[in-house]
């Protein structure tokens, strides 16, 4: 709401007031005076409507659409192999928290975690977590309900600094910036052949993998090694940012095709290469905004390639 709006809205309640007032000073018509009282009491329902669920012109509590969503997916045979997630119980509103899984609630308890249950046909379970991560703004309850998105892996947990938290979502919702936001990968990478190098040497993925994905990035012409690696451990966005749904279904049209490595951070990085988008920055360091949760022999705390991961990878 704009200046002149407000000044108008002041005005016309002073008038209606004044109006109430006036009709009592002169003693007129019982009738008149509750139709006077009525008018006054309409405009303020009217005008509460206008800022939101609950509000009023003097009161400015956070409407439905104003949460700050954080999003993690898991996705197993059943909950002995999935990391543990941790409880959110002790986070209030405008925080709100939803997990994608395939198991249902009778199957996993998450306590303060909201279940997306989906049932994706891919052959990877790693492809399907990977769906939550980038696209839960296709999803219309988390598009309705929250004002950004963070997607965080399941062994961190955000700090409940609100303001901070409220800062990283003004500037996604700026209308000359991209919409998202990410930290550059702490290891200062030199570009692509060096993050495809570090995968193959700490066993995240197999050679075979790796290599068909890094052949077929040399061959795309926005191809270049020195482009910068950007960390996905954690990734928040706008919903509503028509470049990060532009860019983050560029990524799962080639993704979701399970041809090559199902390490999303090379294709991500090569993707915002292609399109010239660089994210913007946190607003404060990893360690500041994140701690860390839960570890288990899953997720960052140990995963290699074993023989099973081309169809069981997770993480």
């Amino acid at each position: 709401m704009n200046t002149d709006q407000s000044l108008k809205i002041v005005g016309l309640l002073t008038f209606l007031v004044v109006l109430t007032t006036t009709f009592h000073n002169m003693h007129v018509a019982s009738d008149s005076i509750k139709a006077s009282e009525t008018l006054l009491q309409q405009f303020l329902d009217s005008s509460s409507s206008r800022f939101g669920q609950g509000t009023s012109y003097y009161q400015t509590l956070p409407s439905q659409s104003q949460a700050i969503c954080f999003v993690t997916a898991s996705y197993a045979l059943n909950e002995t192999v999935m990391d543990p997630l941790p409880d959110m119980t002790s986070y209030k509103w405008p925080f709100k928290f939803f997990l994608f899984t395939n198991l249902k609630e009778t199957q996993w308890e998450t306590p303060g975690w909201e279940k997306v249950v989906t049932d994706f046909t891919y052959r990877r379970r790693i492809t399907h977590s990977r769906y939550g991560k980038f696209l839960s703004w296709k999803y219309p309850r988390i598009t309705k309900l929250c004002r950004a998105i963070f997607y965080i892996d399941s062994t961190i947990e955000p700090t409940k600094n609100i303001s901070l938290w409220e800062e990283a979502a003004s500037r996604m919702e700026a209308n000359d910036g991209p919409g998202f936001m990410q930290y550059p990968h702490p290891k200062n990478r030199s570009g692509l052949p060096a993050e495809f190098r570090a995968i193959r040497r700490s066993r995240k993925d197999t050679y075979l993998n790796v290599n068909k994905s890094w052949t077929w990035m040399e061959n795309d012409p926005s191809w270049t090694p020195k482009m910068r690696i950007f960390l996905n451990t954690c990734l928040g966005y706008n919903p509503k940012s028509k470049t990060f749904q532009k860019v983050s279904q560029s990524f799962w049209d080639r993704y979701s095709l399970e041809l090559d490595s199902w390490r999303d951070q090379p294709l991500w990085s090569f993707n915002l290469n292609r399109h010239k988008v660089i994210p913007l920055n946190f607003p404060d360091t990893f360690h500041e905004i994140f701690k860390q949760a839960n570890m288990s022999v899953y997720g960052h705390n140990g995963h290699t390639y074993r023989k099973d991961s081309e169809v069981n990878v997770q993480f």
